[in-house]
């Protein structure tokens, strides 16, 4: 299929949103639904109803070129939005700025991001979505997607042996975002905090030949960077987020306005193509499976062998208490305005709605 590119418009305040350098782990195993803290509606949901009848209906999906991007693509390739009755755009985005703008306008019905204090400061300040949705969180039986990567010379050298190591030490890191909050937690392991050392803000793609120019010393990134990164002889070092983050959430789906409060039906049958899509991927490094990411994300198919893969959960529910952690710290941080309610920043109806629709379907 083709994709259409185009930018959106920018409407309202800028939100900084982190950068979404997601791409890869290796397919999770899913998690117990008692072991995570999902928002209930008050209303029982009801029994889904066969959607054949369903009027066709039109939605428009912003994307990006990171693996946890790809059930939307898996979607749209198996036919599962066409199985709902759904004909979908995909729009492909650059600039993350202009995510939300274009979500909570209206322009677009769905996308996705890191979890960030950009995020819960927009809901906050009257942004017309919720997180519907998980999209990314740190398996603690799986490989890690994301890592604290060390230049090769000082890696070689054991420089950063320990957290304490990492004093005045300059680190390239995304603020405000789950990934300064897992730095921070690990610095916190030794009584450290963020101003114990330097942080840099170099583009992602500058990073490698910021390695080789001796100009970088430490990155947090995520797959397919943490694998090439390795490649050319650099580390990850210390506790990796599996062992100290276990279950956080990392990326999330968003709805707008469009479907939150005028198309519940719609918005349902979106939430079903898009789970059975996140249920092929986690089916695995599979023959298909590897085709549809290798289109997707034009990444090497032996390279996406060798890559840890994102891990999402099978039945797309979040963990709110995560995410409320995340908000604590964030708060402490500086880089929220308010606390906000789980019920103001969480649906969790359409994934419910969702798994009844595929389970009574098996």
């Amino acid at each position: 299929m083709k994709l259409s590119y185009r930018f959106v418009a920018v409407f309202g305040c800028v939100i900084l949103m982190s950068l979404l350098v997601q791409a890869c782990a290796a397919p999770p195993t899913p998690q117990p639904a008692a072991t995570q803290e999902v928002v209930q509606t008050e209303e029982p949901t009801p029994t889904p109803e066969p959607t054949q009848a369903a009027e066709t209906a039109k939605l428009k999906v912003m994307i990006q070129p990171f693996v946890t991007f790809v059930p939307f693509y898996i979607a749209e390739e198996e036919g599962y939005y066409a199985e709902q009755n759904l004909e979908v755009e995909l729009i492909s985005v650059t600039v993350n700025q202009e995510i939300l703008p274009a979500l909570s306008s209206g322009q677009v019905d769905v996308s996705s991001g890191l979890i960030s204090a950009g995020l819960l400061n927009a809901i906050d300040r009257g942004g017309s979505f919720k997180i519907v949705a998980d999209k990314g969180f740190v398996d603690p039986n799986n490989c890690d997607n994301y890592a604290l990567v060390a230049r090769r010379d000082l890696a070689e050298a054991g420089t950063f042996e320990s957290v304490a190591d990492l004093r005045g030490h300059t680190v390239n890191v995304v603020p405000a975002t789950f990934l300064e909050y897992y730095l921070a937690t690990l610095l916190e392991t030794e009584g450290l905090t963020m101003d114990d050392i330097e942080i840099s803000d170099v583009p992602v793609p500058a990073q490698p030949e910021a390695f080789e120019q001796k100009t970088l010393e430490l990155t947090l990134n995520s797959e397919p960077w943490v694998t090439r990164f390795q490649d050319a002889g650099h580390s990850p070092v210390l506790t990796p987020p599996s062992e100290l983050v276990p279950d956080a959430e990392a990326a999330v789906v968003l709805y707008g306005p469009t479907l939150l409060n005028e198309n519940e039906d719609v918005a349902n049958r979106f939430m079903t193509a898009y789970l059975k899509a996140v249920r092929q991927y986690n089916e695995g490094k599979t023959p298909r499976n590897i085709e549809l990411l290798a289109e997707f994300s034009n990444i090497d198919p032996e390279f996406l062998e060798r890559m840890c893969w994102p891990a999402l959960r099978t039945s797309g529910e979040l963990n709110v208490q995560a995410v409320l952690d995340f908000q604590d710290w964030a708060l402490e941080a500086g880089h929220l305005d308010n606390a906000i309610s789980a019920e103001q920043f969480y649906d969790g109806s359409f994934v419910t709605y969702a798994n009844l629709a595929l389970d009574s379907a098996q």
